[in-house]
């Protein structure tokens, strides 16, 4: 860009010389004929490299806004990949922060898992006492069945022997 303004600057200085040096000649333009003819044939000459040289100033002109858009439009550019960068960033921290309650996470299922391996243990071991339990009772009440049963065998076979027994109640003298 400074090139340009320095090209600008140049062609500036150069159309002014132009200027100065046709009004040079307007001024001497009440010479001779032939001084008028060459004269005449100098400020065409003059004109066409004037016109040359605004058309490059124009395109000099056009070619700086061309820059100074394509420089504005970097500007922003930049300005949004920064912010995309610091997007990315913060989201990659929050990715860091999940992974971390992740490992977390899988600290504690496993801790879980392992106790409630522990509890089904502990509930298989309550299932075989309580089994012992159930039997134990049924073998009480078995043992009270028995028990009643032979008490009432034992008092039949005392009726019955005491009924073929030659003990009346009846006293004989002798």
């Amino acid at each position: 860009m400074e090139e340009l303004q320095g090209v600008l600057n140049l062609k500036d200085s150069r159309i002014a010389e132009l200027e100065t040096s046709l009004s040079s000649v307007k001024v001497s333009g009440e010479e001779s004929a032939r001084t008028v003819g060459l004269s005449e044939k100098k400020c065409r000459g003059v004109e066409s490299e004037l016109e040359g040289l605004f058309q490059l100033k124009i395109e000099a002109e056009v070619e700086y806004l061309a820059i100074s858009k394509v420089l504005q439009n970097l500007k922003d550019g930049a300005s949004f990949q920064q912010t995309l960068l610091e997007e990315q960033e913060k989201l990659s921290e929050s990715q860091a922060q999940v992974l971390h309650k992740l490992v977390d996470a899988e600290g504690k299922a496993s801790v879980l898992k392992n106790k409630a391996a522990e509890l089904e243990e502990y509930c298989g071991d309550s299932v075989v006492v309580q089994e012992s339990f159930v039997l134990q009772k049924r073998v009480c009440k078995v043992t009270f069945y028995l028990l009643i049963q032979f008490m009432f065998l034992v008092s039949f076979f005392w009726l019955f022997l005491s009924q073929l027994s030659p003990n009346s109640g009846m006293v004989v003298p002798t």
